[in-house]
């Protein structure tokens, strides 16, 4: 039987950010599964289909300021759900603010600065897919 590769779900309405996003991925991790959504509320519809489908994400990054639902936000609808208490989340943002790390304590969140450069995009991507190792 052949085995699911990961899935990451990733949510961001940058569109430059989820092209470097998938572009370290693809480089990184190519057999990995990336899915990409604009907002939190699709997030949430995205892991629920994933989870009626058996198909868990290894972890879920989120962008910090979205659209419809704010990562903060989609972060405490997705710990209401025990089904996915295990799964890493991690948030990335381009400021530093203090909600950000009350979330981060608060729901066992790692926060993210987005990186300004390719290299550095890729060092954060390394980190989040160490997540998927896990």
């Amino acid at each position: 039987m052949k085995k699911t590769p990961p899935i990451i779900l990733y949510a961001d309405d940058d569109e430059d950010d989820k092209v470097l996003m998938k572009e370290a991925v693809d480089e990184l991790q190519p057999d990995y599964i990336l899915v990409m959504v604009e907002n939190g509320k699709l997030a949430l519809e995205k892991l629920t289909e994933l989870t009626e489908k058996r198909m868990l994400p290894c972890m879920i990054a989120l962008d910090g300021n979205m659209p419809v639902m704010t990562g903060k936000e989609t972060v405490a609808q997705i710990r209401t759900n025990t089904r996915w208490d295990d799964i890493p989340l991690c948030i990335f943002s381009t400021s530093a603010s203090q909600w950000f790390d009350d979330i981060a304590e608060k729901y066992n969140v790692k926060v993210y600065r987005k990186p300004t450069s390719i290299k550095g995009y890729m060092n954060v991507v390394r980190e989040l897919l160490d997540h998927c190792a896990r």
